[in-house]
């Protein structure tokens, strides 16, 4: 087993650890991101953390330790039972205890706003950004030529009638300037809404 594997796990179980920590201090990580203002909203999310949300860390750190030890004594059965016990309690209690906040910081508002549009006679368009949870979370298919984006602007054909939503970084705006005639929704966790409704002969 040698001193890697042993430091490896250590490592993430003292980083599993921390995260209630630095959940709770995210003021430590603004320098980091400094200018930034799409990291600079997220973390700004206000979120509850708690100490025990670091406890499937510490079960990785012991784990590793124990497993360890029991090479050392010659009880490789035993090493390998200790470790995989311990990496899969960390896994699935990281799952429950920390993942949720974490998927806040990076989509939550974005997915209740994907969410709210479910069963409405629109389309979503992220702007400057890949992605396809607007489609999977607002229940819609694309279809062929209804929102495309080029290299340079966004060329939209939309039937008349039918509302179009986009979808921005504050920190990358410049991909804006071809959502020329729509109208600003709401701004909220580093990211700007527009609306555009597509009327006859537009």
């Amino acid at each position: 087993m040698g001193y890697v594997l042993p430091a490896l796990g250590i490592l993430i179980g003292l980083a599993g650890m921390a995260l209630p920590l630095i959940g709770q201090n995210t003021h430590w990580l603004k320098p980091i991101f400094e200018g930034n203002s799409f990291a600079e909203a997220r973390l700004a999310i206000e979120m509850d953390w708690h100490w025990w949300q670091g406890l499937p860390g510490l079960a990785l750190v012991l784990a590793t330790l124990a497993s360890w030890w029991f090479w050392q004594k010659k009880q490789a059965w035993r090493s390998a039972q200790t470790v995989f016990t311990g990496g899969a309690i960390f896994v699935a209690f990281t799952l429950v205890f920390v993942i949720g906040n974490i998927e806040k910081y990076f989509q939550y508002s974005t997915i209740e706003f994907y969410e709210s549009k479910a069963g409405e006679n629109c389309s979503i368009q992220p702007v400057g950004f890949k992605s396809y949870a607007h489609l999977f979370y607002s229940q819609m298919c694309p279809s062929k030529g209804e929102a495309t984006m080029g290299s340079d602007s966004i060329l939209v054909h939309t039937p008349a009638g039918k509302k179009i939503y986009f979808v921005a970084k504050l920190s990358d705006l410049k991909h804006l300037s071809g959502l020329s005639g729509c109208k600003e929704l709401f701004r909220k966790d580093g990211l700007i809404y527009y609306e555009k409704v597509f009327d006859a002969g537009k």
